[in-house]
């Protein structure tokens, strides 16, 4: 958000700040649900760029389709190791999971 829109924000008394700021999450926290998220948006991207259906995705990884929808709608009940087995089923290379996690 650029200065001057924050600043007519501020004016009007609204609080300008992150999500983490507003759910009072520590920096480890706010962190590990980046993370997450963009795993899910990974996941949903390389699956649609090689053409793959959620059913495919699911018979690859011998897993049921609802675990599939659950893992790309970034449910928290799906472990971090299963999505880390799906982007490898999709091809995604040790490079482009590292990127995520050493995203500042």
């Amino acid at each position: 958000m650029d200065k001057s829109k924050e600043e007519l924000l501020k004016a009007n008394g609204f609080n300008v700040g992150s999500a983490g700021e507003f759910l009072g999450l520590t920096q480890d926290e706010e962190t590990y649900i980046n993370i997450r998220f963009d795993m899910c948006v990974l996941i949903k991207s390389e699956r649609e760029r090689i053409g793959w259906s959620l059913s495919k995705l699911a018979d690859a990884m011998e897993e049921p389709i609802e675990s599939i929808k659950a893992l790309e709608s970034g449910d928290f009940n799906i472990p971090m190791d299963l999505m880390i087995q799906a982007l490898l089923h999709l091809g995604t290379s040790r490079e482009q999971i590292a990127q995520i996690l050493y995203k500042t």
